[in-house]
């Protein structure tokens, strides 16, 4: 019988983890607590005046420890939109080789395509949604998967990013900077469907409406053609300050906090979702309590490569 305390790590070995066990039962600890007469029924129940406490402990080597750590995911999507709404095709398709060439980086895959989905332009998609244009003046995405922080630190500060990318901004009249979020790739589909992607304010979001929204966002994806996630600002296990700092580089996200990612099989899908009392009643009735400071920018676009939220 072990008492007292239960120490457990190793010396250069196997990793260690510990779980407790409660052995004493809670009627037991109460009686032991009886500031008159505690000593004796700990006593009589277990020898001791002192109740024993127990673990159970699990040991890993160092090869299962790593083999564990590949299973988490470490994926971010990068999102970043641009307003170009006069992009000359020339630029258009010398920005399109560039962006293969940054395909080719080390743990990065990348697209680039304007508003609308696949075979539509943003007024074509909007038409067949019937819902009005949210993009906020974005007319072009680029969505880029990268596999962790370090892939997505050496893409940003690559010549190929920061020269050759950039150079083709003024060449595709470019209105302005880009807007740039990062979060958790948290979802997985196959390429050729809609991304609906669902940028929002809410710089103090309770934790409990927090809760709430993901219940929600769990039955998006009971819905027919449907898969959704939710998620904060920052790299997986990173909240978004420390995300800027790993990467070396500044906040363009222009106040958004949350993305709401949708991705849809076809048309009649993503109208279903848009229509349906699920989004238009209990997902829009969470935007109050969770503090939403401005309405959500909306952008739909192909989604070119084929997601994959775990490692």
């Amino acid at each position: 019988m072990v008492i007292d305390f239960v120490f457990v790590g190793t010396a250069g070995g196997p990793s260690a983890e510990a779980a407790p066990v409660q052995l004493a039962a809670e009627e037991e600890q109460a009686a032991a607590a009886d500031a008159d007469y505690g000593i004796y029924p700990a006593v009589m129940r277990w020898g001791s005046d002192h109740l024993p406490v127990a673990c159970d402990v699990v040991l890993r080597t160092h090869a299962e420890v790593r083999a564990g750590e590949k299973k988490k995911n470490t994926r971010i999507l990068h999102t970043v939109l641009f307003r170009m709404p006069d992009v000359p095709e020339d630029v258009y398709a010398q920005m399109q080789e560039t962006i293969a060439r940054l395909g080719c980086l080390e743990g990065i895959r990348v697209s680039f395509r304007p508003a609308g989905a696949p075979g539509l332009s943003l007024a074509g998609t909007l038409s067949g949604l019937e819902w009005p244009d949210k993009t906020e003046g974005y007319t072009h995405c680029m969505n880029l998967v990268a596999d962790d922080v370090p892939s997505l630190k050496a893409y940003l500060h690559s010549p190929l990013h920061k020269e050759e990318w950039v150079a083709h901004m003024m060449p595709a009249g470019a209105r302005g900077p880009p807007l740039v979020f990062d979060s958790e790739l948290a979802l997985s589909a196959t390429a050729g469907k809609i991304q609906h992607v669902v940028l929002f304010k809410l710089p103090e979001l309770p934790v409990e409406v927090y809760g709430r929204m993901q219940e929600t966002v769990g039955r998006f994806n009971d819905m027919a053609g449907i898969v959704a996630s939710f998620r904060p600002a920052g790299a997986p296990g990173l909240s978004f300050g420390e995300t800027l700092a790993a990467l070396e580089w500044p906040d363009k996200a222009s106040g958004y906090t949350h993305c709401l990612q949708v991705i849809a099989d076809d048309m009649s899908s993503l109208k279903a979702y848009l229509h349906s009392a699920l989004h238009k009643e209990e997902w829009v009735g969470h935007m109050k309590p969770a503090g939403a400071t401005g309405p959500p920018l909306v952008f739909d676009t192909e989604l070119v490569l084929p997601l994959h939220g775990a490692a």
